[in-house]
């Protein structure tokens, strides 16, 4: 896909376009305004040093992977891998 495109070419820029709407899907899907709300505040605060993390080649391939294991545990409808997921995703 082209997320895994931008990884493997290095493609930072449109890593992070691609993880920006990645997220808002995530927030989208979850059905709750007012935490979507929050966290994109917080994520609005924290862009330069979640952006700037993204440039960092071990730091864009494990995003890449965490991102598979959210869609995975999404696909399979497991919630309780998906928190997981997330929570790790969103804590870096």
């Amino acid at each position: 896909d082209d997320s895994h495109a931008a990884v493997t070419g290095r493609d930072s820029a449109a890593y992070i376009a691609m993880n920006t709407r990645f997220h808002e899907l995530i927030h989208a899907g979850a059905r709750n305004d007012y935490l979507a709300r929050m966290i994109r505040d917080t994520r609005t605060r924290m862009a330069f040093y979640h952006a700037s993390s993204l440039t960092q080649t071990a730091r864009l391939d494990r995003s890449w992977q965490e991102h598979g294991r959210v869609v995975e545990a999404i696909r399979n409808g497991d919630a309780d891998p998906t928190n997981g997921c997330m929570s790790l995703d969103s804590s870096r």
